[in-house]
């Protein structure tokens, strides 16, 4: 048989892919379903509590939603419309959005306070003993993506002069780095990208 399902034990016709209800996008006010336009970036969200969410940049927007809960907005920083590609990065305590290289990243600690701009913190870890003794860390790098590994973000990104570098953050916090010391080379000698 062709495109064909055995169901209740008699074989029918496959009747096609259907849609989860719960993909959908809530709109207030509105008794049916919207499906999502143009998506720019999913990824999966574990929050604290263990509970997994499924991330969407959609619409301009970014919703959480997950299996038997329809999709609600995740709040961004006052003027933000996502209508670009972008990227998500699961870390220790939350979630990094990469927006390009022309655009910085966003933090999302948790899904109740949103994405939120990067802001100048003072490392927790500083002194003369320490790996950073005058803090110096800066804003991690615009990227389109990074990878949380061994408790730290690879981050590959280019300046206008090199095009292999590799910013590593501190230790258990995603969101800075110091460019000199947590910096590597990616291919050194060639500048490949």
């Amino acid at each position: 048989a062709l495109n064909n399902r055995c169901t209740f034990g008699k074989a029918e016709p496959r009747l096609g892919v259907s849609k989860l209800s719960w993909t959908n996008r809530a709109i207030s006010n509105v008794s049916t379903f919207t499906p999502f336009g143009t998506v720019y970036g999913a990824e999966t969200f574990k929050d604290a509590s263990g509970v997994e969410w499924l991330i969407i940049a959609a619409d301009g927007k970014v919703y959480r939603t997950r299996e038997t809960s329809g999709a609600s907005e995740i709040a961004l920083p006052s003027g933000e419309f996502i209508d670009y590609p972008v990227s998500f990065t699961q870390t220790y305590n939350g979630m990094v959005m990469f927006r390009g290289a022309t655009r910085s990243p966003l933090y999302m600690k948790s899904i109740g306070t949103g994405f939120q701009s990067i802001v100048a913190e003072a490392n927790t870890v500083s002194g003369a003993t320490s790996e950073n003794p005058s803090d110096g860390t800066q804003p991690i790098p615009n990227a389109d993506n990074g990878e949380w590994v061994g408790n730290r973000l690879f981050i590959p990104h280019a300046t206008a002069g090199e095009k292999d570098l590799l910013g590593i953050s501190d230790y258990l916090n995603a969101t800075r780095y110091l460019p000199v010391r947590a910096q590597a080379r990616i291919n050194q000698g060639s500048s490949d990208r």
